[in-house]
């Protein structure tokens, strides 16, 4: 390993990297609450909103991004590379060679995962009001309950990733996603109120482990051409878990067979998180091959 990832290493104590996993976990409370509001919001005030009302309620936390901007901080990693005498040419997207296996791994997982919580998250009100005709007062106490459960989730997720392994914890997350997806598909108004609530619960569980292990197999130099790629692929799999679950309700008419035929398959691709080493307890220098 090259003198300066040493450097980081002994800069970098194992405590700050494990706090780094709260942090994850913190950032995907901040999506659920964000969606949590929204869909409240409109449950309890479709008629008055409307579509362009709701997509423009997303304008108003924006103003606040200036302010929030003063408060951060790049990391320790950050300002040694950027310190660092050479630099190389930077290439929009572009990752080492040695580390496009993993890469491929984890666009493949965000792939898979998106599978699954695309359709599962954008036809689920429109299931609730027009299938199983749930009002809207409790479709919004439905999205404050699960938000609970939410909150339990990431804590669990958290416990779990730094005492269990990020691998398993995702692997099983995933599973219990696909799982009470179908569940909350079932034609029913309990299988949708347990089926969602658990959802939300293994989704946050999913979140820290998967989001902690996607930043730590890779360094601060390409970590944000990495996230580019794994963005991309969830908007892919998303879109190919909506065409796919809006095909099969067509076909059968049926959202609990759609459901069984678009989220169950995808979760054969929780055996790849052993395609990649476990970063529970390791300093992410020790996963990586010596960079420039």
């Amino acid at each position: 390993m090259s003198n300066s990832t040493g450097v980081e290493a002994n800069a970098v104590p194992w405590r700050r990297i494990r706090a780094a996993l709260p942090a994850v976990a913190l950032i995907a409370a901040g999506y659920s609450v964000g969606a949590g509001i929204t869909a409240i919001m409109h449950s309890l005030a479709a008629t008055t909103l409307g579509f362009r009302g709701t997509f423009a309620m997303a304008l108003a936390p924006m103003a606040l991004l200036p302010f929030i901007s003063r408060w951060l901080v790049e990391p320790d990693r950050f300002t040694l590379a950027a310190a660092a005498p050479e630099h190389p040419l930077p290439v929009f997207g572009a990752v080492a060679p040695a580390f496009r296996g993993r890469l491929a791994v984890v666009a493949a997982l965000a792939f898979a995962v998106s599978i699954i919580t695309g359709p599962a998250n954008s036809f689920l009100f429109l299931y609730a009001q027009n299938v199983v005709r749930l009002s809207g007062v409790a479709t919004a106490t439905m999205v404050g309950a699960a938000g609970v459960l939410g909150l339990v989730g990431l804590l669990a997720g958290r416990w779990l990733a730094d005492h269990w392994g990020r691998r398993p914890t995702a692997a099983l997350a995933m599973v219990a996603i696909s799982l009470f997806c179908v569940i909350a598909y079932s034609d029913s108004r309990l299988g949708l109120i347990i089926g969602y609530s658990l959802g939300v619960f293994a989704a946050a569980t999913f979140a820290p482990a998967a989001g902690a292990l996607a930043n730590e197999l890779f360094p601060t130099s390409i970590r944000a051409s990495v996230a580019g790629w794994q963005t991309a692929a969830g908007v892919l799999g998303a879109v190919t878990g909506l065409l796919a679950f809006g095909a099969a309700v067509d076909i059968s008419n049926r959202f609990r067979l759609a459901a069984l035929v678009t989220f169950v398959p995808p979760t054969c691709a929780a055996l790849l998180f052993w395609r990649v080493p476990e970063t529970k307890n390791r300093e992410p220098e020790d996963l990586w091959p010596d960079t420039p």
